[in-house]
């Protein structure tokens, strides 16, 4: 399972930067309750995300896999406001906290691995600028704060540029120059194009 699977968990290269080829959400995957007790994210302060925390974990301590076509447990999102769409200014701290805790547990055990988790942690700083660009604030304080977040959670300061796409390197490259404006600019722009 080990060259199969687990080097593309987090970020298949065959896709597009950052299309695992999990869903990393826990509602369709099934563990031994072993795999669960030892490997579950202990973080409590990690609030989105930490389903990342112990899925890719567990995925990496599993010794077999079987992939069903099936929803295992369903939740009910009553507000449409709820974490997923609604504004969080503790985003980029929240992302640190995340990429820390993955970096700890797996951090230095394989090499591939260990690019999968220095793009995990550009994945999640673009997210965090990605939703600062979907909030309702105006741009120069939305610049603001996102160098505010990004100098105090060190949030690009760990993130190997050569191992990672050119796209996704350029935009690192705008972050760490302090194109702060350029970078949230850019993400505006994708959001309204996307929809």
């Amino acid at each position: 399972m080990l060259s199969e699977v687990l080097p593309y968990m987090i970020w298949d290269k065959r896709q597009p930067f950052c299309r695992g080829i999990f869903n990393p959400a826990a509602w369709n995957k099934i563990y031994k309750r072993s795999i669960l007790l030892s490997h579950y994210c202990t973080d409590e302060r990690i609030r989105m995300g930490e389903d990342n925390a112990y899925i890719f974990e567990c995925l990496y301590y599993s010794n077999s896999l079987c992939i069903l076509d099936d929803v295992l447990y369903n939740y009910y999102q009553e507000n449409a406001k709820s974490i997923t769409s609604s504004y969080d200014a503790g985003r980029f701290r929240n992302n640190r906290l995340l990429v820390d805790y993955l970096v700890a547990r797996l951090g230095g055990k394989e090499a591939w691995l260990d690019d999968e988790l220095n793009a995990f942690k550009a994945y999640w700083l673009f997210m965090a600028i990605f939703h600062e660009a979907r909030a309702g604030s105006g741009f120069r304080s939305g610049c603001k704060h996102i160098k505010r977040e990004i100098e105090a959670n060190r949030s690009a300061d760990d993130i190997d540029c050569s191992r990672l796409p050119k796209a996704a390197a350029l935009y690192l490259g705008l972050i760490r120059s302090g194109f702060f404006s350029l970078a949230l600019g850019a993400a505006k722009l994708a959001v309204k194009i996307k929809g």
